[in-house]
Order: structure tokens, then sequence, then C-alpha cells
């Protein structure tokens, strides 16, 4: 059996593929090249992992330094090595590099060795950032070194390297992971930082910030959430009838028939939960013979790659048992919060191959605040210095809610449109700002029947530090809000001032319950409550022990409000949908619901008390 080597790469996804194509190699390193990069790796004392703690590599968030350089790690190559704005500290690595004449240039930047032990689970997580403009001639990439106990390097592999995208990293940060499993005869292990460029002006600069490894325990097995996708079409390929394959149908590849470089693309796979996984392919070869690597399965994403990576395994002609039989090869992944998944095959044509598809099984469902302990993340919140507009996030039927109304005199409004991305994936038109830097111009963010997944878990990590710091938060129901909308295991459940329940939240109000304040003298004089307005339907909530009740439809809470650290939070469970029997109003035509809405926003603003 083929040793256990995987590597991992969080971004957002790309449309589901099964797809086989050719290897590429994207960094090409002459002799010269390769005999200085391991003069410097042999150049590099070990470190004993009992001397770093939870984090097994010296110094990742570069703030001990040393002449101007960042501490234990050194660099080889034509390009400079220094320090830059730090992401999570003072300081970050900083790889600069400039093509002086025609030729490539390079610059590596070399962490100190640290202990491992062969088949165990190593976790790096890491934040990365380009300056604009980035040289099209330009690449980045980090790679896993591997040595056994005489100091030699082991063979590399391709699951042990993660090409950096220049196009999800331009000027802000992006936070990713991968993880890989030491091989068998693996004692230590460095990390490599590599930055390559073809061009003389302008230079190439990348920076690195937070980078931190951990041993890692794949979860016990799962029983939910499997399904199987299967190959459905492609390109170099051709689909055959197969009593043996799971559908009686598969994709296969031949020496004779199809030049390398072959696609096949199978369903697509979006709505997963994030957290752990594991991915099983079933495939088989016409020759089980030859001991060069036949086919690379792995499992992709684009959210720092160009080649996008996020766990694989490479397999020999001789894996495999026998020729002619299914054999099926499993990997754990992990499913990020910020997309979705693609499922690949690179083919080598060195024999035939017939693949019949991969299965998925759900091991663990992970929280945003089980991403946070598992990117090593500060869990206490950022304080920033708010502004006073509003940033609308506009959701299903926004303009019923009669917001623009409410907003009258507001000085600025920022408004931001809900779409489906790629896949079905939520996304919101412009993005929600990723870091809590982005939301100081405001003083109140609006979700409007909004999904927290179009926020991004880095989104929903800046709205929890903007109401920490006094920011007001109004969410409206709907088929995308509260329990319907994801709210589970999101930073949004600790800001509402109300528990949600399932998926299935959203109900019909059998008959048409009507709206009254819970208190007297709670609104103004200017809203008048007959006739009665009613809600038709409504996401059914639990108010929790320290929130209060504005407005009631019928016995349930209709607009809740409570605190989070210095900011406010307001939810409304109703929602603008449901034709409204002859004789009653839907509160959404009543004349002072934009009233409402602006009483509502004073108390988020802090302008006034309830």
């Amino acid at each position: 059996m083929p040793p256990e080597k995987r590597l991992l790469i969080s971004r957002p996804i790309l449309p589901c593929m099964l797809s086989i194509q050719c290897h590429r190699q994207r960094a090409r390193l002459t002799w010269l090249q390769c005999a200085m990069l391991a003069l410097a790796l042999a150049t590099v004392h070990a470190v004993s992992a009992q001397q770093l703690g939870t984090n097994l590599l010296f110094n990742g968030g570069f703030e001990e330094q040393q002449d101007g350089q960042p501490a234990g790690w050194t660099k080889t190559g034509q390009g400079m090595l220094g320090l830059g704005p730090g992401l999570n500290g003072n300081a970050s690595l900083k790889l600069t590099v400039r093509a002086q004449t025609n030729e490539t240039a390079h610059v590596w930047a070399l962490s100190q060795k640290f202990s491992v032990t062969p088949g165990k689970h190593y976790l790096l997580v890491f934040s990365a950032k380009t300056d604009i403009p980035y040289p099209k001639g330009s690449d980045s990439q980090i790679y896993w070194y591997f040595q056994n106990a005489q100091g030699q390097g082991l063979p590399q592999q391709q699951e042990w390297y993660v090409p950096v995208s220049r196009y999800y990293c331009r000027n802000k940060w992006q936070i990713a992971h991968y993880l890989v499993t030491a091989p068998t005869g693996a004692v230590t292990a460095q990390i490599s930082t590599h930055l390559v460029t073809t061009d003389r002006e302008p230079e190439a600069v990348l920076y690195l910030d937070g980078l931190r490894i951990t041993e890692y325990t794949p979860p016990a097995p799962g029983e939910k959430s499997q399904f199987y996708a299967a190959a459905t079409y492609g390109v170099g390929g051709e689909m055959v009838e197969d009593t043996a394959a799971t559908t009686r149908r598969a994709w296969q590849v031949t020496k004779t028939k199809h030049a390398v470089g072959g696609k096949i693309s199978g369903p697509l796979i979006m709505d997963q939960a994030p957290g752990l996984y594991r991915a099983t392919y079933r495939l088989k070869v016409a020759d089980n013979t030859s001991p060069k690597r036949v086919v690379y399965l792995h499992i992709t994403g684009d959210e720092l790659a160009d080649t996008p990576q996020t766990t694989g395994l490479t397999l020999l002609g001789t894996d495999f048992r026998k020729a002619g039989e299914y054999q099926e090869f499993s990997m754990e992944f992990i499913r990020s919060p910020l997309g979705g998944l693609q499922y690949l095959v690179n083919w080598y044509g060195i024999t035939d191959m017939t693949l019949d598809g991969v299965t998925i099984r759900q091991e663990k469902i992970l929280s945003d605040a089980d991403w946070v302990n598992l990117y090593g993340l500060s869990t206490a919140a950022v304080q920033i210095q708010l502004g006073n507009g509003v940033l609308l996030c506009r959701g299903l039927n926004t303009p019923s809610w009669k917001l623009d109304a409410a907003l009258a005199g507001t000085q600025t409004v920022t408004q931001a449109w809900l779409y489906t991305g790629a896949g079905g994936v939520p996304r919101l038109d412009p993005p929600f700002p990723l870091e809590s830097e982005g939301l100081k111009p405001y003083r109140l963010v609006i979700l409007a029947d909004v999904p927290p997944e179009s926020l991004g878990f880095l989104g929903r990590r800046a709205l929890r530090d903007f109401v920490a710091s006094g920011g007001g938060l109004l969410v409206l129901g709907g088929f995308h809000a509260l329990g319907a909308g994801g709210v589970q295991r999101s930073f949004l459940e600790d800001l509402l001032p109300v528990t949600v329940g399932s998926v299935f939240d959203l109900c019909p109000c059998k008959p048409p319950t009507i709206l009254k304040p819970a208190r007297r003298k709670l609104f103004s004089s200017d809203v008048k409550w007959d006739p009665a307005p009613v809600c038709l339907w409504q996401n059914t909530v639990q108010t929790k022990e320290e929130a209060k009740v504005i407005i009631k439809a019928g016995d349930m809470p209709f607009l809740i409000v409570g605190s989070y650290g210095k900011g406010r939070v307001a939810v409304c469970t109703g929602t603008v949908l449901g034709q409204a029997p002859k004789g009653t109003m839907p509160f959404w035509e009543w004349k002072d619901w934009p009233e409402v809405i602006s009483e509502a926003i004073d108390y988020l603003s802090q302008r006034r008390k309830w």
C-alpha cells in the first residue's frame, strides 16, 4: 500500500468536477538552484518539538527578530528576506525578488527543523498577502521537506507542495491550511516558502504570517452525510459500460486512444457543511506492475492556489493489488468554511485506467469557534473605532421591508446585494469585509434575509468584532435568515439575542398573528397600532435570558433586542412573505412600519433606550 501523505489548503471552491488531467510542474529548478536549497537545508539546526509548545514551528509569527531579520529563518536565492507589517502581531515575513536579467529569479525562506513522527498527521495554518501590482511572471509556493535520521531529505511528493496564488491574496490577507502525513522514515521536517519571478518591473512581494504547525488527529469514522459522486462526462476519455462499476458506467482513459491531459467531470457538490471528511476513490488499472506513479487523486478548491489543491494521494502501479479489479483509496480532508469542493484525478499515461467515482463521508461538522481553534486564532474581539454609516446587505424581497424610508436622512448607506456564486454558494456584491478594519466606516449593519455563509468565516469574525466594539446589528427574518439561513455553529449564534432552531424554522402563521408592543410606551406616539398589522410567516426562535422582547406576534416574539460587548443586536423573526387574507394588513404594508424600523435603528445606534 502507498504511504499515507496528504496535503490540504482551504479556499472558496470552483464547481465540483472529477477530472483527469496531466500533472504540470509549476516551478522547475536547475541543478544549481537545488544545490543551493539543499545546502541551506543542511545548515539549519533541528529544534525540539517539546521546546516549542503546541506550535512545532519556531517563530511562525515572526515576532522574534535578529538584525532586522526574522529569527530562525534562513534565506537563499537572489531575492531578499525581511519583515513586513503583521496581521496577527507586529511583524510578518516579507519575501521580495526582482529579475535583474532575462533569467528567472528565486528567493526561499527556510524554517528551523522540528521533530515529526512517521504516520502522524500535521496541520499547517498560515496567512498570505501579496503587493499590488503582482508581476504576471511570478509565482509562490510553500513546501514541506522531510528528512530521515541521517539528515537526508526524502524524495519530494506532490502532496507536500501548495501553490499560493496572487489572485486571492492581492493586497488582502487570506487564511489557508493544509494537512500532510509524515512519511515512513521521517524524523524531522522543515517548511520552505518560495517566491519566483521572471519580471524586472515591478518586483514581486509576498507576506506570510501566523504560520502554525500542530499535530492533527483525524476524527473517528462518521456515519452521516455519505454520498457518491459518479463521473458523468469528460475530455480525453470516454464513458464505458462496466457491470463492476457502482452505476454500471465509468469513465475510462487508455494509452492507445487518449492523450494524457484528459478531463473527467462530475456533479456539483457544494452544500456540505464545513468540517472534517473522508473521500474514497474507486478505480482500477490495466497493469499493476509499474513502480512509476500512475494517478494522483486530489480534492481541490480555489482559495489561495492557481492549481487548487486541498488534499492528495499519489498512487503507483504497484499500489494496486490486482490488474483489472476495482480498488478503493481513501484520504481525509477538511472542507473549509470558505467554499465547496471539487474532486480530481491526474493521469500520467502509464497504463489504462477506469474511474468509477468517489464516495464522501462526513466525520465531523465544525463551528466557527472550532475553526478559530483549528487556525490558532485569537478568541478575543478586536476593538475598532466606528463611523456613522450603514452597511445594508440586501437579500430576497428587501424593498418590501421599507428600509429606504427608515434610513432616510442617514448620512452614508452602503449597499451589498446577495447573489448565487459559483456552484450555488451565496455571496455578497461587493463582498462583505474580511477584516474588522473594513467595518470602521459603519455604525450599523443590516442583514435583510441574508445567510451567514455569504459573509464568509472571516466576515463573520469581523462582524463579531464590529458589534463587540459598539456597532449595531439588525437581522431580518426569511428563507436565508436564522435557522433556515444556517446561523447555527456560526459567530452570529453568540451575537443574537435568540436561540435558533432547525433549518426548518420558517413556518406559516395560521391564522395570521397580530403584532403588538410587548409593553406600553416602547415606541413613540407616532406609531399607531390600529388597525392591527399581522405576520403571515415567521422564523421560530427562543429568546435568551438576557434578551428583551419589544414586539410580539400573538404570543411569539417578533422583535427581540440584546447586547454583545459594547454593541446592540436586534432580530425580527417575521418576514415579508405570504398573501394576507381579506380584511387583514401584512405588517410590511402598515404605514407605520418604517417608523418602527427607524426607532429600532435609533436603539441599535445607541440614540435611544428600550
